[in-house]
């Protein structure tokens, strides 16, 4: 079981720093209009519309990108409690602290 929920950590963690690049090339192509692609979204938004549904996507896309580090850090502390518990410490006081910690930071 310890070996799978790392695994699927791994993969987690793999596909949050997927997620990002992706993110940088979309802002890219959308802050460069590369090929017109800005007016192919758009095509069916009123004209006055155009740049406000671009500056909203824009800003998702930059909210995206901000969410991928604290993830990466939460991940990170996961698998740190995954190793102790592997190496057969899995009643640490750190494990009980970073778990609550990483609890309080989710709510």
């Amino acid at each position: 079981m310890l070996r799978v929920s790392r695994w699927l950590l791994l993969i987690l963690n793999t596909g949050n720093w997927l997620f990002l690049v992706g993110a940088l090339v979309a802002m890219v192509i959308l802050l460069c209009d590369v090929g017109g692609l800005a007016a192919h979204v758009t095509r069916t938004a009123a004209a006055g519309a155009r740049p406000a549904l671009l500056n909203a996507v824009e800003v998702l896309i930059a909210v995206g990108i901000l969410v991928v580090f604290p993830v990466y850090r939460l991940f990170r502390r996961l698998l740190a409690i995954l190793a102790t518990v592997e190496a057969g410490n899995p009643f640490q006081r750190a494990n009980a602290r970073q778990l609550r910690d990483n609890l309080e930071a989710t709510i």
